[in-house]
């Protein structure tokens, strides 16, 4: 039995039919935003007579709201991905894009790397960048990540 004083120091135990393993799980950081949104102006889908249910729902979440990029990147177990074919490497050659697009791409990459959200990579694999009009007009950065999806098991 591992007394509860030692896992509430933070110290995981994983146990398998041979082996227990003790170690830190990295924490992941909940975001909290400062900022106010105003629920009431938001624009939905939904039905009129769910709208107040929808509206209760997001004031009692408020608080785990964030507007813009985040200020940090959530720090998590290491990511693997699984191929069904490991010795295919999926590298797309990225879309064509217009100046002005090139700029918005560039400008929304700089401000991820800048919060550490994202990171140079030197990995074989690459998949293309596109952008996608919001209801509101601006740009969202979307990665087609279709033919890796197709070789991941």
């Amino acid at each position: 039995m591992i007394g509860r004083e030692v896992l509430t120091l933070g110290i995981a135990v994983h146990m398998t039919c041979d082996r227990v393993t003790f170690y830190r799980p990295n924490i992941v950081n909940v975001c909290e935003s400062k900022s106010y949104i105003d629920f009431n102006s938001l624009d939905t889908d939904v039905p009129q007579e769910f709208r107040s249910e929808l509206m209760e729902l997001l004031k009692s979440f408020k608080n785990f709201f964030t507007t813009g990029v985040p200020t940090t990147r959530a720090d998590t177990e290491p990511m693997t991905i699984r191929l069904k074919d490991p010795n295919k490497t999926v590298y797309r050659r990225p879309y064509r894009l217009s100046p002005i697009e090139r700029s918005v791409v560039r400008d929304k990459i700089n401000e991820l790397l800048e919060a550490n959200i994202i990171r140079p990579s030197s990995s074989p694999f690459a998949s293309p960048i596109l952008l996608v009009k919001k209801k509101d007009g601006s740009d969202r950065m979307c990665i087609d990540y279709r033919e890796l999806k197709d070789n991941t098991v």
